[in-house]
């Protein structure tokens, strides 16, 4: 039986078809337009510094926090940062921008060639300059709002 001749089958039952019909409908009308789970996204960029100077290539992940009463946070988003340590968020999934709402913020340095030299010699590309207190041991955090923003900054301090 092909799928066409069910569905005829079912609505034409005299029994069963108005209540089918209608639970379909019903269905399809509360459902449309609406993708269950899924959080709005809004631009953000802002700026990281280190000690007052510009994060020059390093990276900034932000995770959003699950709202109160949901278990669904949403999807991440990452950016690395320019020569100005300004960056521009994209989620994993690449969308411009973020999840509204909070989220929990992680920053880390520049790796690789950008990391091996200062003026005090090279750096092994595994060390990070910034501090595990923005990163690993992170409390920083992020609210995204509807509209989003283009002033989400960051002051970080290597002092403990």
């Amino acid at each position: 039986m092909n799928r066409c001749s069910f569905w005829h089958r079912v609505v034409s039952r005299d029994h069963l078809g108005p209540h089918v019909v209608w639970v379909i409908v019903s269905t399809l009308l509360l459902t449309a337009g609406c993708r269950k789970g899924v959080r709005p996204v809004a631009p953000v960029s802002g700026s990281i510094t280190l000690n007052g100077k510009p994060l020059a290539g390093g990276s900034i992940v932000c995770q959003p926090l699950a709202p109160p009463g949901s278990v669904i946070a949403g999807k991440g988003s990452v950016a690395f940062c320019d020569a100005d340590g300004r960056f521009q968020l994209k989620t994993l999934d690449g969308l411009d921008g973020a999840v509204v709402g909070e989220h929990r913020v992680r920053i880390y340095g520049p790796r690789g060639a950008a990391a091996t030299s200062t003026k005090d010699g090279p750096v092994d590309a595994a060390d990070d300059i910034v501090p595990k207190k923005y990163n690993h041991y992170t409390e920083l955090k992020l609210t995204v709002p509807p509209e989003g923003t283009s002033e989400a900054n960051f002051q970080l301090t290597s002092k403990k």
